[in-house]
């Protein structure tokens, strides 16, 4: 008997009651009268959802009638629990239900990955990592719209390794219209297209590859119309977003902060605009200006090893996996915008780097207590880190260092990976 059929019925009943407490937890809270348990800080985004979901309910349109300052797929989640009710109560349970079992079938994604190369896992482990997680960002998986673009990512990502195993092409097309469809959600999907470029590439794919790309370009054609009446409200979008100043909770930040709090720079502090609480002073605007250089350059670094030292055609799992979730990270930790629920979009794919990595999950225990003291500084200690409390920045710095400690590890692993695949390669030859 193998390992699936010993851990089958204890993943899947462990599940439906973890789910199940869960969801009587969140009745409770929120039809027992004890909404105001949670922190305005908490819920304001579904407020936020709620007031867009009505104007578009009311034949509104986004971008052209309002000012929408999200990408344009996320009007269709916000907009699905509003179908049901008017009820701003009503309204936030049915959009925490609908969060909550998206962050459910993101496990099940997992699962699915991993079986499709590995005999024996142990599953219960990423399993009951993947639970430590969902119950540490419970409100902001709830109450956040950040779960549906990873589960989005985690879903193409899949598509992407079932089309090259079973050697399907409708799997190939699948699994780019899935990510794009997660970068119309949030925009940090679209990073990884370059990545799955270079994989059919390196695979000599190129013809699966441009088919996907004449598709896009049909679609594109056909909602042209659309497309251009919109424009004028993207582009306030994308004025909106990079109008930004460095976020608090930001890597950039977090350096900031740990050097003003020592005195050893001055000159700083915390203000609220674009609708965020970021940092203001000479240092925080010149980094603002050239958080996009440092961001590109990092990224294209890594694109371009990506290119050049990756052997496709074998551990394509591994590779793909891996290096999706490194421009994820790159991009969450180079922005200058950091938003706690951020994290959201390495689950559940960083769980399943320790399996790939061969490691005692490293990874997946460094990154639980990263998200540990994010809880801490988000939403429980929040205005101590605004007042620029020492110790609240100082876990804040610590915080994003154990993040860029997972980078390099990962990027590291990589590395050798490829190594020890070309001496191999050597010895064979």
């Amino acid at each position: 008997m193998n390992i699936y059929s010993k851990n089958k019925h204890f993943i899947f009943l462990s599940s439906y009651l973890f789910i199940l407490i869960v969801l009587l937890f969140i009745s409770y809270l929120i039809f027992g009268g004890n909404v105001n348990t949670f922190s305005p800080l908490a819920i304001s985004d579904v407020v936020l959802y709620k007031n867009i979901s009505d104007k578009i309910i009311l034949g509104w349109i986004p971008y052209t009638n309002f000012h929408f300052e999200y990408p344009p797929l996320s009007a269709l989640f916000f907009v699905l629990p509003r179908i049901f009710t008017s009820n701003f109560i009503v309204y936030m349970y049915i959009f925490s239900i609908i969060s909550l079992l998206t962050a459910y079938f993101c496990i099940f994604i997992s699962y699915k990955i991993l079986k499709l190369y590995y005999q024996k896992f142990d599953f219960k482990r990423i399993f009951l990592y993947c639970l430590i997680f969902i119950l540490l960002y419970l409100i902001l998986i709830i109450f956040r719209y950040d779960i549906y673009s990873a589960f989005f990512t985690a879903l193409g990502i899949f598509l992407y390794l079932l089309s090259y195993k079973i050697k399907n092409k409708t799997y190939h097309l699948l699994s780019y219209i899935v990510i794009v469809l997660g970068g119309l959600l949030k925009l940090y999907p679209f990073l990884i297209l370059p990545i799955f470029f270079i994989s059919d590439l390196k695979q000599n794919n190129l013809k699966a590859f441009f088919k996907t790309v004449i598709y896009g370009c049909v679609l594109i054609i056909l909602n042209f119309y659309f497309i251009i009446c919109a424009i004028p409200g993207i582009l306030f979008f994308l004025k909106f977003h990079s109008g930004r100043g460095i976020h608090i909770e930001s890597f950039y930040s977090s350096i900031i902060l740990f050097l003003y709090n020592n005195g050893i720079i001055s000159d700083v502090s915390v203000v609220h605009n674009f609708c965020s609480l970021n940092l203001s002073g000479h240092i925080p605007i010149l980094l603002s200006r050239l958080y996009p250089y440092i961001f590109f350059i990092i990224y294209c670094s890594f694109i371009f090893f990506v290119f050049k030292r990756i052997n496709w055609s074998k551990n394509l799992p591994k590779n793909i996996i891996f290096s999706s979730t490194i421009v994820i990270l790159i991009f969450v930790l180079f922005n200058k915008v950091f938003s706690p629920q951020y994290l959201l979009w390495l689950f559940p794919m960083i769980f399943m780097l320790d399996v790939f990595n061969n490691k005692k999950y490293t990874i997946s225990f460094i990154f639980l207590i990263a998200t540990f003291l994010s809880v801490l500084i988000f939403p429980i200690y929040y205005e101590a880190l605004v007042s620029l409390n020492y110790l609240i920045v100082l876990v804040l710095l610590i915080r994003n260092v154990l993040l860029l400690v997972i980078l390099i590890m990962m990027i590291k692993s990589l590395f050798i990976n490829q190594e020890k695949i070309d001496k191999l390669d050597e010895v064979n030859i």
